[in-house]
């Protein structure tokens, strides 16, 4: 059997109460910091290019810019969720190992936007598709822009914290383009907002890092 002296014991007893101040601090830090909620966000819609890259005229740059004056106010008030795939990688089997084989893209992002009165996601939908094609309001039919570069966006997606602590990783989305959005519900009774779900054809998705 074990004797501890008095002189042993205050010293557990201390080294217990030190550590039992550090678990109590570690659990109130833990309470403190929330894990991530999934629906604090903030997305950052930009022109694939400002600059001329890709043998676009003066007149093409500014077209894309002044078409895109609305991206960051939609983009950054009025997107109410989002659906992001992600790149996936393939493997196959040989025996009884697998082997890395291809990487599969992803396709398409679906994004809600909630309208305002003004109409601003309408006018910002309607700008974004302008730069891929325009309707004939004579011969009726469409006509694709000869620069398909022009409606390629990107987008940043920074997941937002309860502390405010900075984000050393985000989503980045490439090549986005319109693509189609879902029918529209009118319902004279309803009180909620209007909500638009849009789908965008993307060239790539991935989580890039500040490190």
């Amino acid at each position: 059997m074990k004797i501890y002296t008095p002189e042993m014991l205050n010293v557990m007893k201390n080294t217990t109460k030190g550590t039992s101040l550090i678990n109590q601090a570690a659990m109130e830090l833990f309470q403190l910091t929330d894990f991530q909620q999934k629906n604090q966000f903030e997305i950052v819609l930009l022109p694939e290019e400002f600059i001329n890259l890709r043998g676009d005229t003066l007149k093409d740059t500014a077209k894309r810019v002044a078409k895109s004056a609305l991206d960051l106010t939609v983009a950054q008030f009025y997107v109410q969720n989002m659906d992001i795939p992600h790149n996936a990688v393939e493997f196959t089997r040989y025996d009884n190992l697998q082997a890395v084989q291809d990487m599969t893209y992803a396709d398409e992002v679906t994004i809600t936007f909630i309208e305002t009165e003004a109409g601003l996601v309408r006018q910002f939908l309607a700008n974004w598709m302008s730069l891929q094609f325009t309707r004939d309001e004579i011969m009726g039919g469409y006509h694709f822009a000869d620069n398909q570069w022009l409606g390629r966006k990107q987008a940043i997606i920074m997941p937002l914290s309860r502390l405010g602590l900075p984000q050393t990783a985000w989503w980045q989305i490439k090549g986005m383009r319109f693509k189609t959005h879902d029918s529209i519900s009118f319902d004279q009774q309803a009180p909620d907002p209007m909500t638009i779900s849009c789908t965008f054809a993307v060239d790539e998705v991935y989580i890039n890092t500040l490190f």
